[in-house]
């Protein structure tokens, strides 16, 4: 409709007219165009943005709402007609209570000790949160508002509660620990093998993991997320009660290999904490973790 409107539309024609018109008639029987945030903004179905409005006054609505698409809204300007499904829209009303909800619900406000705040829509880690004096900063207003504006599970209008969101917390506080074993150990040799290809070759299953690159100097905060993620989902061996870590394994491998052979990078001078991006395990009794305690011997 959008598209049509801004095609209709003719130098004699008032451009303004056509707007007001317009926004009216969809405001009257476009259930789309009466979804509201709970501080009263009106949500715009092109890009769902928040629009403050007199959501009590028609009028004061209708000329708010001419304002936004005439001046501010990009979809609508560049003349895309398709409005966003309901089911985002309807989600969408969140972002505008973003202030109120980081303070006043639970399930909004689960932190890690690492200061990592959990989403309650696809319970990722997000870091870079900040809630100070009972308020978030600006900072935290933009970066949510655009990691929620990409969550699907937000854009479906899909919140956990807060039970869960801790238990997501909690799992996820266990596989940073794992993540942070790894790159307090990069001093042993057995964490820097690589094949000729530069594939790393994971110490507890031997096999060679091409999701992991190893370059001459590689990157060592990215290669070790890729370790800990083969760990806790790929790796056939890891977890399992008496099988241990031993560099006499994996001298033996080298032999093994085709022409290139094996060989081990130096050890890197400090690796920090990244960005989190690892798959979670399901279950707190998962007995992947087992095998933390058999890491404490290294």
């Amino acid at each position: 409709m959008a598209t049509a409107l801004l095609r209709e539309r003719k130098p004699e024609d008032s451009s303004r007219d056509h707007l007001r018109e317009y926004v009216r008639h969809r405001l009257e029987t476009d259930g789309r165009w009466r979804q509201f945030s709970g501080s009263g903004a009106w949500i715009c179905p092109f890009c769902l943005g928040a629009v403050p409005a007199g959501h009590g006054d028609p009028e004061a609505l209708a000329v708010s709402v001419e304002a936004h698409l005439g001046t501010r809204c990009g979809p609508f300007r560049a003349g895309y007609g398709a409005q966003e499904p309901r089911r985002r829209i309807e989600a969408a009303p969140r972002l505008g209570d973003l202030p109120f909800l980081l303070v006043a619900d639970p399930a909004w406000q689960i932190f890690d000790d690492a200061g990592g705040w959990y989403c309650p829509a696809g319970l990722e880690r997000i870091e870079g949160v900040r809630i100070e004096d009972g308020r978030p900063d600006e900072a935290t207003l933009s970066l949510l508002e655009r990691h929620l504006q990409d969550c699907p599970h937000f854009r479906t209008g899909s919140i956990q509660q807060a039970e869960a969101v801790r238990a997501a917390r909690d799992r996820g506080q266990r596989t940073l620990e794992l993540l942070d074993r790894i790159r307090s150990q990069l001093h042993t040799r057995i964490w820097r093998y690589r094949t000729g290809a530069g594939e790393w070759v994971c110490p507890w299953c031997l096999e060679r993991v091409p999701s992991v690159a190893l370059a001459a100097k590689p990157d060592w905060c990215v290669a070790t997320e890729g370790m800990a993620a083969h760990l806790l989902g790929g790796c056939s061996r890891f977890g399992r009660e008496g099988v241990r870590i031993e560099e006499e394994r994996i001298l033996e491998a080298i032999g093994e290999e085709e022409a290139g052979g094996l060989d081990c990078l130096a050890p890197p001078p400090e690796v920090t904490r990244g960005r989190l991006d690892l798959p979670v395990p399901q279950d707190d009794d998962d007995p992947l973790f087992g095998a933390l305690s058999w890491m404490d011997e290294l």
